[in-house]
């Protein structure tokens, strides 16, 4: 009866490990999503926080540039746009909601350097999350040139920013209720860049700055007191800023940086060899794995970054986790799922393209499921074998 018992207990952990979704299985990859037919490249690709859905950039020129969205399942396509779309027109995915049903991008008439740009907001309309809808988000003022936007975890909140056409630089926040506002602080109008959004949608960052609207804007403290900075990520809950600053007394030095609520600024350091470059680009939801680009043994190294065991060049440590990164250098990583598990960026593949990249690590859950099974077996084994 005992042993029945465990058979069934240690069939019952490989199938829960099994039946985790793709995201979170060992599937131990890397896959380059390559260009969109009849187009070269694929760059800065943000993923869902599900690791299911990525979306980004294909085309090589500002001319070509055009919004994709990518799964394992369906592989690359290009997103739908708004009825105001026209031929020669480009677009580019920026952001994407945490379950993959809401995309947020910008499209412009024609080559990106002509204005104005305008925001998109792509949602899904079937069950599948591949066949959508996209509207135009209207902006603040004829003529206003968005540059960036970001969507919160549900797909609510929109933040942006962009120029109007007497010269100034505009925050913005959207939602369906109030349209593209105007960010303020305690009252205060702002004229700052914004860089992203928590999941929660609380918490906006732009470059040296959090904001929220119980606090307003709330300026970082610098790692360097002459270092001018630069904010990139924010964790799911706003309690967690990344980015990178720039070294005094150096043209092109930089290091990433982490603010913690409550902390002062601590810089992440470089990877050895290479420049002394570090730029976090993205951190995980959770807020204790930061990655980036840095400069190792290549001009442009993708590295990750966590407090156990500081900055470490990611290729190899997919290659150590199992990884065939034969061919492959990896330049950049702009994001990483909820779990951990499921890492983008951008970089070459064994083929020499330039190209987005998803790579697939083992999630912990399944290693623990599978080990917890084995190591009642062994038990089980010993007290047979003692018996």
């Amino acid at each position: 009866m005992k042993i029945r018992f465990v058979s069934r207990f240690v069939a019952a952990c490989i199938s829960c490990a099994l039946a985790l979704p793709a995201s979170s299985r060992a599937v131990n990859r890397i896959v380059a999503i390559g260009p969109l037919p009849g187009l070269t490249d694929s760059f800065n690709p943000s993923i869902s926080a599900d690791g299911l859905t990525v979306v980004g950039v294909s085309g090589a020129t500002s001319a070509t540039r055009t919004a994709f969205q990518w799964t394992l399942a369906n592989g690359m396509r290009k997103l739908e746009m708004p009825s105001d779309f026209a031929t020669g027109w480009t677009s580019r995915a920026t952001d994407v909601s945490a379950d993959g049903r809401t995309i947020v991008g910008l499209y412009s008439e024609g080559a990106e350097t002509i204005t104005p740009t305008h925001i998109f907001r792509w949602t899904a309309s079937d069950a599948s999350g591949t066949t959508g809808v996209a509207t135009r988000i209207v902006n603040p003022s004829p003529g206003f040139d968005i540059w960036d936007s970001h969507v919160s975890g549900d797909g609510a909140i929109i933040a942006a920013y962009g120029r109007a056409t007497n010269g100034n630089t505009l925050p913005l926040r959207w939602t369906a209720a109030t349209g593209l506002q105007q960010m303020n602080s305690n009252g205060s109008p702002m004229t700052d860049d914004v860089n992203n959004i928590s999941q929660d949608g609380q918490t906006i960052v732009g470059d040296s700055y959090r904001w929220t609207a119980a606090d307003g804007r709330v300026a970082l403290p610098r790692l360097y007191p002459d270092g001018v900075t630069t904010v990139a990520d924010v964790s799911a809950d706003g309690s967690v800023v990344a980015g990178y600053t720039a070294i005094p007394m150096s043209l092109s030095d930089r290091e990433g940086v982490i603010w913690r609520t409550g902390s002062a600024p601590s810089g992440i350091g470089d990877l050895p060899g290479g420049t002394r470059r570090s730029e976090i680009r993205a951190i995980s939801p959770d807020g204790t794995i930061a990655m980036g680009l840095g400069s190792g043994a290549h001009t442009f190294d993708a590295f990750i970054w966590d407090q156990a065991h500081g900055i470490r060049d990611l290729g190899a440590v997919l290659s150590s986790a199992g990884i065939d990164m034969s061919g492959w250098t990896l330049e950049q990583a702009t994001g990483i799922s909820a779990n951990n598990d499921v890492i983008v960026g951008n970089g070459r593949d064994p083929f020499g393209r330039f190209t987005a990249f998803v790579a697939y690590i083992p999630e912990p859950s399944v290693a623990t499921a599978l080990l917890t099974a084995m190591s009642v077996m062994s038990t089980v084994r010993r007290s047979r074998i003692s018996s």
